[in-house]
C-alpha cells in the first residue's frame, strides 16, 4: 500500500513539474515574439514588412530613383539602411498616415527623408517631396545633427525636417533592399 501512495504522490509531483515547464515554455515563447516583432510583421532581414513594402513603391518611382537614390550614390537591387516613423512629423503639415522614410546613404553622412501614402490598393504611392539630408551641425539648429534642404519647403520645414531626422537616429535602423514594388505601386507628383 506504501508503493502506492509515493507512486500517487510521485505522479502528482511529475504533473505539476510537467504543467510548469510547459507554462513557463508559452511565457517564454509570447515574450520572444513581442520583443522580436514589437506589435510589426516582419519581413526579410527583420525589416518590418510596412517599411519593406514603401521601400519597394519607392524604388519604383523614377523621380526617387532620379532625385534620391543617385544623391546617395545608390543604386536599383543595392542594401541601405533606413529608419521610418508612421505620421506625422512635429512642425509641418500633418500628415497621420504618411510614412516617413530615411535613406542613409553608405557613408553615413546623407540621407533622403522619402515619403509614402498608402493607397487603396494596399500598397503606397510615392510622394515627391522629398528632403535631401546631411550630418553636420549648424548654429541656426541648436541640438540638430542633421541639416535638411532641397525639399518641397521654407526656412521652417527645414528646421522641423532637421530635428525629425536627428531624433530619429535614436530609433532602430533596418537593412533594406532597393527593388522596385510591385503594380499597386502609384505616384504623387
Amino acid at each position: 500500500m506504501r508503493a502506492n501512495k509515493l507512486t500517487y504522490s510521485s505522479a502528482i509531483r511529475l504533473q505539476t513539474i510537467l504543467e510548469l515547464t510547459i507554462f513557463g515554455l508559452i511565457l517564454i515563447a509570447v515574450n520572444a515574439f513581442a520583443a522580436s516583432s514589437d506589435g510589426v510583421n516582419k519581413g526579410e532581414y527583420g525589416t518590418p514588412s510596412i517599411l519593406a513594402k514603401a521601400i519597394g513603391c519607392l524604388v519604383a518611382d523614377k523621380s526617387v530613383r532620379l532625385y534620391g537614390l543617385d544623391y546617395l550614390g545608390l543604386k536599383v537591387d543595392d542594401w541601405a539602411w533606413a529608419r521610418y516613423t508612421i505620421g506625422t512629423i512635429p512642425g509641418i503639415e500633418k500628415t497621420p498616415r504618411l510614412v516617413n522614410v530615411i535613406l542613409y546613404a553608405t557613408d553615413g553622412n546623407r540621407g533622403m527623408l522619402l515619403f509614402a501614402y498608402p493607397n487603396k490598393h494596399g500598397s503606397f504611392d510615392a510622394v515627391a517631396n522629398g528632403y535631401r539630408l546631411e550630418k553636420r551641425k549648424v548654429k541656426w539648429i541648436p541640438g540638430a545633427n542633421w541639416v535638411a534642404g532641397y525639399g518641397n519647403g521654407g526656412y521652417v520645414d527645414y528646421i522641423a525636417i532637421s530635428r525629425y531626422a536627428t531624433r530619429l537616429e535614436q530609433k532602430p535602423r533596418y537593412r533594406v533592399h532597393l527593388v522596385p514594388g510591385g503594380s499597386n505601386c502609384g505616384s504623387l507628383h
